[in-house]
């Protein structure tokens, strides 16, 4: 919205008022004709208010004409309108077009860096490979090589796949892709028991490779081996070494318990607000009317951020609110509590886990907590495979 803005002003534009009985005819037969009008607001039964620019309002006559309407011109906005009324005021005029060459001026410098696309590797080492390459705030856009600055880039980053820099006016916008890590090869001839990755009861085994030590219905700890990868020949007296898989589903039983107040703290918006602005000139930031610390003890923060040619508009609005404390019932609580427990053991347990049963309890511990316990039992893939070493002479 901000360029069209510019381009608006630059080349001017008017607000108009429209009068007479076909309001929406004139309206259509401008948008047949792509003449643009915005801000449009009906101020009477037979009347609007509306911007357009310039160009487009001359060629209003014959739409005038044809639809039966009469056009006013309210207010003229816009550079050459500004130009018209100040072409006497030379020393004004002077300011404005010096104004205006420092901004095109200012244009030809990089006076923001921006990286996308980076996920694991830091921006601080992006950009610092980046500085010692020519691309930092205050470079002449035109120095900028983007051959050479991704060549300088991959070397110095091996974690880096992929880089390109795009500049945009005063902003570069670097665009990185991460190279992916080669997923670890698996050998057949490595040895791999398939083990249980927490105590649990054998429902179900579907062995791939190895030997089973288990069956379904036993019950097993932690770390025991499911399936084996050493396998005893019956012919011979030496013995193999193999990759053991196999999915084994078994039920698991979770149990959490947690302590929840009963005391919710509420927030309201008591309808006051404050605005803080601070311009950042090129990294020095300058407060405007305003110190560092909040203007309410308790608020909600919003914040934006403004650029323009290096020079950056952050603003802070706070809304002032009020905490107020209420007692909820224990049955409201317990029911929160429930959920939240079983919301987090959804994280803990896999994905495709089946649950099987679900029990809540809980019990008050004074007039303003309550303990809340969670016993599930899901149905899971408890296999975990574990690489092992096979002894020195029989490998």
């Amino acid at each position: 919205m901000f360029i069209p803005e510019i381009t608006r002003y630059l080349m001017g534009y008017l607000t108009i008022t429209v009068t007479g009985r076909f309001c929406e005819r004139f309206i259509n037969v401008c948008a047949a004709k792509n003449i643009l009008l915005w801000d449009i607001k009906r101020i009477s039964p037979h009347s609007i208010r509306c911007k357009i620019s310039v160009p487009a309002f001359r060629m209003l006559p014959s739409i005038t004409y044809h639809t039966g309407v009469r056009v006013h011109i309210n207010i003229k906005h816009g550079f050459p309108f500004f130009l018209k009324r100040y072409k006497k005021r030379k020393i004004a005029l002077f300011g404005v077009f010096a104004f205006l060459i420092l901004v095109i001026g200012a244009n030809q410098f990089v006076w923001h860096i921006e990286v996308t696309g980076n996920y694991k590797i830091p921006e601080e080492k992006i950009l610092s490979v980046l500085n010692d390459s020519g691309l930092k705030i205050g470079t002449l856009r035109r120095k900028i090589d983007p051959a050479e600055l991704k060549k300088n880039a991959l070397m110095s980053i091996p974690e880096l796949a992929w880089l390109w820099v795009d500049s945009n006016g005063s902003n570069v916008i670097v665009d990185v892709r991460e190279d992916i890590e080669t997923p670890e090869m698996k050998s057949i001839t490595d040895y791999v028991n398939v083990t249980a990755k927490c105590d649990a009861l054998i429902e179900k085994m579907t062995v791939r490779g190895g030997v089973p030590v288990v069956a379904e219905g036993d019950t097993v700890l932690a770390g025991t081996v499911l399936v084996t990868g050493k396998i005893p020949s019956s012919i011979r007296q030496d013995i193999r070494y193999v990759r053991a898989d196999a999915d084994v589903f078994a039920r698991v039983w979770y149990e959490k318990c947690e302590v929840f107040s009963l005391i919710s703290t509420t927030r309201h918006e008591t309808g006051k607000h404050k605005t803080h602005r601070t311009l950042d000139f090129f990294g020095k930031k300058i407060n405007i009317l305003h110190s560092d610390n909040p203007p309410y003890k308790n608020y909600d923060l919003n914040e934006n951020t403004y650029s323009f040619f290096g020079i950056k508009l952050m603003t802070r609005k706070y809304d002032e609110v009020e905490l107020q404390e209420e007692l909820l019932s224990e049955e409201t609580m317990a029911d929160f509590g429930v959920a939240q427990i079983k919301k987090k053991l959804e994280e803990e347990v896999q994905p495709d886990s089946v649950l099987k049963s679900f029990d809540a309890t809980h019990k008050v511990l004074n007039d303003t907590t309550i303990e809340v316990t969670v016993k599930a039992e899901y149905l899971e893939n408890i296999a975990v495979s574990v690489k092992e070493e096979i002894p020195e002479g029989l490998n």
